[in-house]
């Protein structure tokens, strides 16, 4: 039906975008069919939780395409908030 991966984040100085002991979700994929029907709230409270349980304090989310409504609905239903903007131009 989908997966998610997540990953803990390094905690140097080179880590700007979250600061406290934080961790990433990387990638969650729903099938199509199975949209819609709450698998994507269930992967992230599994990822939540393994990232939970090994200290993380923030999760990150990175790369959140602006065009991607349903997805980004679903993060701040969840709590999540945009932190950073990226710009692009095609030229």
């Amino acid at each position: 039906l989908g997966f998610v991966s997540g990953e803990l984040d390094k905690q140097d100085s080179e880590v700007i975008a979250c600061s406290a002991k934080s961790g990433s979700v990387t990638e969650i994929c729903v099938a199509e069919f199975a949209r819609k029907q709450g698998v994507a709230s269930k992967l992230f409270d599994a990822i939540e939780q393994w990232l939970g349980d090994r200290g993380v304090k923030m999760i990150c989310l990175h790369d959140v395409h602006a065009a991607n409504a349903i997805a980004r609905n679903m993060y701040e239903k969840r709590g999540y908030v945009v932190r950073v903007s990226e710009y692009a131009k095609l030229v």
